[in-house]
């Protein structure tokens, strides 16, 4: 029961990692020179307010619309599609193996004789410790991107 619970919380913080990963890489490659506030992206640790990183994301999705329907050529625009399918995709992957997840630890508590009080605090540490690990990997992953400079992407 355990291997099956760690295994299915590493199913959503991988998922979570490589989607985060893979797109904070694909966004920098879109123009945002004339807006700098723009080019500066959402730092992964909004992410530990979701609320606030989703209404960050909003605010740069806007900016980034105004800037296809006015400057960007026919392969810019494609290269965004790419990249909002990506995005989805990883959301939806993340989104099942987290569904898969809770169905797994309800699994456990239920076993273990645990109170459903335990089952809430569990989803609550283990979604808690997958976005944080996320967000300091990303950080890092952007700061070691950030010190090697374009050559280095």
């Amino acid at each position: 029961m355990w291997c099956g619970t760690i295994g299915a919380w590493l199913l959503v913080a991988g998922p979570l990692y490589q989607g985060a990963l893979e797109l904070s890489d694909v966004v920098d490659d879109f123009p945002v020179d004339d807006e700098p506030d723009a080019a500066s992206g959402v730092s992964a640790w909004w992410w530990l307010v979701p609320p606030a990183a989703v209404g960050l994301l909003w605010i740069r999705e806007r900016r980034l619309r105004r800037l296809w329907e006015s400057e960007w050529s026919g392969a810019q625009r494609v290269a965004f599609l790419q990249f909002a399918d990506r995005a989805v995709g990883w959301l939806v992957v993340s989104a099942g193996a987290f569904l898969l997840a809770l169905e797994v630890t309800w699994y456990l508590t239920v076993r273990s004789g645990l109170s459903t009080l335990t089952f809430w605090l569990l989803i609550v540490l283990l979604t808690t410790a997958s976005v944080v690990a996320t967000a300091v990997a990303i950080s890092r992953h952007q700061q070691g991107a950030a010190a090697a400079g374009p050559q280095g992407r």
